[in-house]
């Protein structure tokens, strides 16, 4: 009996920390999202070359994709 509940009990934890890691992981990814957004809306000089590549890349690949 005890150890069913054990068992029961590291399930329940080990669902938690796998919500936790979630929760977590998706915040990184927002904040990462949020940074990246404001380097393509206001690059400073160093960015500027960088972005304009990013963006001539994505353009290109658009093109592509599009002509099939």
């Amino acid at each position: 009996m005890i150890g069913s509940i054990t068992a029961k009990n590291d399930e329940e934890i080990e669902e938690s920390e796998n919500q936790l890691i979630q929760r977590y992981r998706a915040k990184l990814q927002h904040e990462e999202m949020g940074k990246l957004k404001s380097i393509i809306e206001h690059p400073n000089d160093y960015q500027k070359e960088y972005v304009l590549a990013v963006q001539k890349v994505i353009k290109d690949k658009k093109d592509s994709y599009n002509k099939r």
